[in-house]
């Protein structure tokens, strides 16, 4: 499976490590750096993954989900803390 990698912290990087001893593949990794990119020049990255695993922070999942969508990547939301936009999000998809 190709998977798109969102958030390098503590779960990010125990997503990357399982994913690649079951052989799949780590097309993109979305961090901090990223921060400043809309949300469709982030799904641009991501193009071309069977999906997204998105543990990054509250503030960009509305962003993250809507480049998801944007590029037809399936998402895992495995962040807290962003029920406040939760209609925000279910409108995108």
């Amino acid at each position: 499976m190709k998977i798109a990698l969102i958030g390098t912290g503590q779960m990010g990087t125990m997503v990357e490590t399982l994913s690649l001893s079951k052989g799949h593949e780590i097309t993109v990794t979305i961090d901090e750096t990223s921060g400043a990119l809309s949300a469709s020049a982030l799904g641009q990255k991501m193009e071309g993954s069977h999906v997204a695993i998105d543990f990054s922070t509250a503030s960009a999942v509305p962003r993250n989900v809507e480049a998801c969508m944007t590029a037809g990547v399936a998402v895992v939301e495995g962040t807290t803390g962003w029920n406040k936009d939760v209609n925000e999000v279910r409108a995108v998809v």
